[in-house]
């Protein structure tokens, strides 16, 4: 069999050996052992499906100006790789033997015999992740360093026997921007492991963000950079809004962002995403309300034709379900298998919680929940959970367990769609004519929730 892919593992060299355009990425290969899989390339999110030969072999080529990260699945294998457009690429694997026998030649062998050594470093920091996150800060930037160093260690091995240079220029911004992450990430996992109910780090804690290039051209390029700085222009925002940690999704924060980012960003480029991504995020979490003079300097000011399109879409969908139109009449199933609609409940306030069993924040609001049913029990007002549960199963099992005494139903329909629910926990306070009152109404841990009930009159 060595024989054999030996063999295969040339004849797929020379049929890469033509030197690739230099807008088109290509990657060879072979596969011995496969079986019926299909062999799968992911670009962000973007997926193309490659066929084998009859003896393994495959090309995948795409159009591209400049250097992807590309995940290649097969099953359930996998395994990430660096390409760059006019740089040859060739993969040679045993599926039988997946982790162990992958193997590269052509331009860019050292890179992505390195990423796999890096991917070994980083795998020993994941099997301990929760116990590194419960250290103390000294304790953890210790471990932190620890993990830098070896990091450094490979990378500098692989630099210096010849490693591509553009990527060795992208692959520094990422072995330091994946330490940034780290540390920003530090106090809330901290918090979350350690179950305290706040933390604060070190007052010096954040003292690395200090001096950050923030219009270095190659950081757009990077995706833990740009991840890292999504965060961080959420943090200077509140900040310098000074709001409080319930700020998210409200159009304060939003507007805080966009005075961020124009005061801190030079790049076009990277300013169009920023905001793009903000103000897709605002109007997913909730109706454009208090948002409209951001939307209306984005609109005016991109040049992304289908970025503008996606904001007018979903910023229009609102108007379907915005304050005083009539409800959605809806029919689902509740935990008895009985069918309920939004029409049984005529002349009723009704307040619907969309959640699912796997979703944190929609755990944490329940007991606040079990209060608010208990303190307006009696009063002309229902109130309705909504599970978005793909596992029902899962569903079923925690509702029976729990005995919540309010209406518990399955949306296996879909129907939050129509209310426009892209994150939950989401809230609906609904009349008692059926028309809607807020499609993003407080959470049952707020007091604006109670301000907001009491305010109505016949409840």
């Amino acid at each position: 069999m060595k024989k054999l892919f030996l063999l295969l593992s040339a004849i797929a060299i020379l049929a890469g050996c033509q030197q690739a355009p230099d807008n088109v990425i290509t990657i060879t290969g072979t596969l011995l052992n496969p079986d019926s899989s299909d062999l799968v390339f992911f670009v962000d999110r973007d997926r193309d499906t490659v066929e084998l030969t009859a003896d393994g072999a495959f090309v995948f080529e795409r159009e591209s100006e400049k250097p992807l990260s590309i995940n290649v699945m097969f099953g359930r294998k996998r395994a990430s790789l660096w390409a760059a457009p006019g740089k040859s690429l060739d993969v040679n694997i045993d599926v039988a033997d997946w982790d162990n026998s992958i193997g590269f030649t052509g331009d860019l062998q050292l890179t992505n015999e390195y990423l796999i050594e890096k991917g070994l470093v980083q795998m020993g920091w994941s099997r301990n992740f929760m116990a590194n996150f419960l250290k103390e800060p000294d304790e953890f930037l210790s471990a932190r360093d620890s993990l830098q160093k070896a990091f450094d260690d490979v990378y500098l091995e692989y630099k210096s026997n010849g490693m591509d240079k553009l990527f060795c220029d992208y692959e520094e911004i990422v072995l330091l921007y994946t330490m940034y992450g780290d540390l920003n990430n530090y106090p809330n996992a901290h918090r979350y492991y350690a179950k305290l109910e706040s933390y604060d780090p070190p007052a010096d804690w954040f003292d690395f963000t200090d001096g950050m290039d923030l219009n270095d051209p190659l950081l757009i390029e990077v995706d833990q950079a740009m991840y890292f700085l999504s965060s961080f222009i959420n943090t200077e925002a509140v900040k310098a809004g000074n709001l409080g940690d319930d700020a998210w999704g409200t159009p304060e924060l939003l507007n805080a962002k966009f005075k961020y980012i124009d005061d801190n960003f030079e790049m076009a480029e990277m300013i169009e995403r920023f905001k793009f991504e903000n103000l897709e995020q605002q109007l997913d979490a909730g109706p454009p309300t208090g948002a409209e003079e951001a939307i209306d300097l984005y609109l005016a000011a991109s040049t992304n034709e289908e970025n503008t399109a996606s904001i007018i879409e979903k910023r229009d969908a609102w108007a379907a379900i915005e304050a005083g139109q009539p409800a959605v009449d809806w029919t689902l199933v509740d935990i008895d298998g009985n069918e309920v609609s939004q029409s049984d409940f005529a002349g009723k306030y009704v307040y619907i919680d969309f959640w699912a069993t796997w979703c944190g924040p929609c755990l944490a609001e329940i007991p606040h929940y079990k209060e608010l049913v208990k303190e307006y029990e009696g009063r002309n007002i229902v109130f309705i959970s909504v599970s978005v549960d793909k596992d029902k199963p899962a569903w079923e099992k925690m509702v029976k367990e729990e005995q919540f005494p309010w209406v518990q139903l399955h949306d296996a329909n879909n129907m939050n769609d129509e209310y426009l629910v892209r994150y939950i926990p989401s809230f609906i306070l609904i009349d008692n004519e059926g028309n809607i009152i807020d499609p993003r109404a407080p959470r049952p841990s707020t007091d604006k929730l109670r301000e907001m009930l009491n305010a109505q009159a016949g409840l």
